[in-house]
């Protein structure tokens, strides 16, 4: 994971107040976690490093994509752990998978428009951002993201997510 990427994964996560103990299955496993504080979230930084640490499975239940067995998560000082993904897109929470995660046949900039369906402002000024911050983006910007590397179709797939505008 690049430092830009840890970077904003932790200021999302800092973003989610709480997540009271929760645990989800995959498979038979069992995959718990218990903050229950702000302060405690460093935790969680540190298995971002570990192969089969929970991190997709506790980031999908985070993302309501899983059904939580047990516990809850909170934005703020609201409960949204009974809202479907869409609903946590709307409320400012944005995912962003780890493969397969641009719409190869669409352009560069149309993939990042798609980031901003929920919107009903103009939003060039955050498109103009997301180019500033991925300045290659700006220069593909016309590109199928099918054509792109890798590390390009992150930054498309990460952009995207800006592109709701998290209150973060």
């Amino acid at each position: 994971m690049t430092p830009l990427l840890s970077l904003i994964l932790a200021q999302a996560i800092e973003h989610v107040t709480r997540i009271n103990e929760f645990s989800n299955w995959q498979g038979d496993v069992r995959r718990l976690w218990r903050h229950r504080h702000p302060s405690q979230l460093h935790h969680w930084r540190g298995a971002w490093r570990n192969h089969g640490a929970g991190k997709s499975t506790a980031m999908k239940a985070v993302f309501g994509m899983l059904p939580l067995r047990e516990g809850s998560v909170l934005m703020g000082d609201r409960d949204i752990t009974h809202l479907k993904p869409q609903d946590r897109v709307r409320n400012g929470m944005g995912f962003v998978p780890q493969n397969n995660n641009v719409f190869t046949s669409l352009t560069v900039q149309e993939n990042l428009e798609m980031g901003a369906f929920i919107r009903r402002d103009d939003f060039s000024d955050t498109l103009t951002q997301v180019f500033d911050l991925f300045p290659v983006l700006k220069q593909k910007r016309s590109q199928a993201a099918g054509e792109l590397s890798g590390g390009q179709r992150q930054q498309v797939a990460v952009g995207r997510a800006l592109m709701t505008q998290p209150p973060w």
